[in-house]
């Protein structure tokens, strides 16, 4: 679950949302990619969520959140994630810092 959090109470009226992004309050999000079954939710009135299904495969999608509106976030989306790595790759890791294994008893 991710959480985003106002701290201007919000009015109790519906976010303006879509799959896609969701407005909240003068916030933003927006997440291309968002796998079927996911919702933006308001709680508390200072609170956004966003709830994902669970899934037995990786999920890829990006999350952005912004001071604006959301249909100019989502007018924004091709520019803010066209040069967005590739997490498969980003998140290998590197060589590792201390090559040989450390052995360790216990007493």
């Amino acid at each position: 679950m991710l959480e985003l959090r106002n701290q201007r109470a919000f009015d109790g009226s519906q976010p303006a949302h879509d799959n896609l992004s969701c407005e909240f309050g003068d916030q933003a999000a927006a997440a291309p990619g968002l796998p079927v079954g996911a919702r933006w939710r308001i709680q508390q009135g200072t609170r956004l969520t966003l709830e994902l299904p669970a899934s037995t495969q990786p999920v890829d999608f990006r999350l952005l959140v912004a001071r604006t509106s959301a249909a100019e976030l989502r007018a924004a989306l091709p520019t803010l994630t066209a040069d967005t790595p590739d997490p498969g790759i980003i998140a290998r890791g590197g060589p590792p810092r201390f090559p040989t294994a450390m052995t360790t008893t216990g007493r």
